[in-house]
């Protein structure tokens, strides 16, 4: 598949949810990561990721489930 252009009529509304940061960029990385491997795109993220894992407050709040809608969301907004 190849990534063409975002879809304009598209747009992403997420709620609103009070992390901490390391939360936050932990969440944040791992949509990357998802995304970028079904694409086929070779990124530090699972460095990343490995890093904020040693952080208990960053695990406590993730949310597999949010992970996954945000990057369902990011994903429709793009014509492959």
């Amino acid at each position: 598949k190849e990534l063409k252009h975002p879809n304009p009529k598209k747009s992403i509304k997420l709620p609103d949810r009070y992390l901490y940061t390391n939360s936050r960029e932990l969440e944040a990385e791992t949509v990357s990561y998802l995304i970028c491997s079904r694409l086929g795109i070779q990124t530090q993220a699972a460095q990343y990721i490995a890093g904020y894992l040693t952080g208990e407050d960053a695990i406590k709040n993730f949310s597999v489930d949010f992970v996954i809608k945000v990057a369902d969301k990011i994903e429709s907004c793009f014509v492959y």
